[in-house]
């Protein structure tokens, strides 16, 4: 099978337009090859291999022999067989040995066709609208040969090449083409590989286990991905509450009532200035005792939700460190804030509201005296008119009766 002699140097086969009769094993099956047709295969014996593009027949595997008749042509600067007919001879499958092959070796005529292996440096990598592509130069050699490894969109067997990157020590397994576009066809060689087995790091590394250790390394990067995101949620809620209780402590710190926060067993949590100097202790005094120890008649208080209209407000006395009463009014509620329950105590200074009160009840006292007094003496003074009068009354009513009888006199 020694179709593709250019003896003459023009860059074309000897024997293009021939019509000939090759045999061979298939090293690449229909739609195995990056070459964007799904009708190409590959024959090879032991001393050339050829591109063939056959018509409809019987399936073909990787590893069969093959006998094809068809016309000698050239596209792109490949050598290949137009099929016109062909058949599978029956016998066990069997694939040839990859030639090993250098970069520089690899992209020249004399291996066109042939199935290669190359071990190379990745130096770039890309795709176009064809399919996926990379870049392969020797590991330590200076020329400035390169060999494209391409993977047709059309692919079968269509692998991506992203998990390898530039810079990597690889080794290609594939078939060796062409694909110039302007004469004299001596550039853009490639290697086809057939399957993802035939590309791996040189380094031993298979690209199943390549992919593995992406897999881990994403499922890594989704595990810290979460963490962080958990850590973000955890420091925004406690910013949050922290936000939350510094407001609770600027409204309570201003308010002139005594609060304090306690658990359902009466152990307080917090208290704000108001009720600290009501008591005379410091703050940190007042935390971690019970409220009943603190404040008097704490049993007496009246616990109730925020939403009921019931008074659970009690009035005691709350006695200074210093000795000093003071008359306050003591209410307990309980909240729900987030789902928590808080029991919050006010204690509110009700001296000058019982001063004010004393002060009404003395005025109204006043008021209901003067009251009786303005009723005794409009009494008194009614009776004082009214004895005058009378005596008035009977002179006049005896005159008036002389009249009446001198006048029925005079009649």
């Amino acid at each position: 099978m020694v179709l593709g002699i250019d003896a003459d140097g023009d860059m074309r086969p000897d024997r293009e337009g021939d019509t000939v009769t090759v045999a061979g094993r298939a090293t690449a099956a229909r739609g195995r090859l990056t070459v964007p047709m799904t009708n190409l295969i590959v024959l090879q014996d032991r001393t050339a291999g050829i591109h063939a593009l056959l018509p409809d027949g019987p399936t073909l595997q990787r590893g069969d022999s093959v006998r094809v008749r068809g016309v000698i042509d050239q596209a792109y600067g490949l050598t290949q067989l137009q099929g016109l007919d062909y058949r599978v001879v029956d016998g066990p499958s069997q694939v040839p040995t990859p030639v090993p092959l250098t970069v520089t070796a690899a992209a020249a005529e004399r291996y066109e066709g042939q199935l290669v292996r190359v071990r190379a440096r990745l130096v770039t990598k890309g795709s176009n609208e064809g399919g996926d592509y990379v870049y392969l130069v020797d590991r330590e050699s200076e020329t400035s040969a390169r060999l494209v490894a391409f993977v047709a969109n059309r692919h079968l067997g269509r692998f991506q090449l992203d998990r390898f990157e530039e810079g990597d020590e690889v080794e290609v397994t594939g078939v060796l083409g062409q694909h110039d576009f302007d004469a004299p066809y001596t550039s853009y060689y490639q290697i086809e590989p057939r399957t993802q087995d035939d590309l791996a790091l040189s380094g031993g590394m298979s690209p199943v286990v390549r992919m593995a250790l992406y897999v881990l390394a994403g499922g890594g990067l989704i595990a810290l991905v979460a963490v962080f995101m958990l850590r973000t949620a955890v420091r925004r809620r406690t910013q949050e509450l922290a936000e939350s209780r510094a407001r609770f402590q600027r409204l309570a710190e201003v308010t002139t009532e005594g609060i304090a926060l306690h658990e359902a067993d009466g152990e307080i949590i917090d208290v704000n200035a108001a009720l600290a100097d009501m008591v005379g202790m410091g703050r940190e005094d007042l935390i971690g005792r019970n409220v009943a120890r603190v404040l008097p008649d704490k049993g007496a208080v009246g616990t109730q939700d925020t939403d009921s209209d019931a008074d659970g407000a009690t009035e005691a006395e709350l006695v200074h460190e210093n000795g000093q009463t003071t008359l306050v009014e003591i209410e307990d509620r309980t909240a729900t804030a987030e789902g928590e329950v808080v029991h919050v105590c006010a204690v509110r200074d009700i001296t000058k509201r019982k001063e004010w009160e004393t002060e009404i009840l003395r005025a109204k006292k006043e008021a209901e005296q003067m009251s009786k007094l303005k009723s005794n003496l409009l009494s008194n003074m009614s009776h004082e008119f009214r004895t005058p009068i009378s005596g008035c009354r009977r002179p006049c009513s005896w005159s008036s009766t002389c009249r009446r009888s001198r006048r029925a006199r005079s009649a």
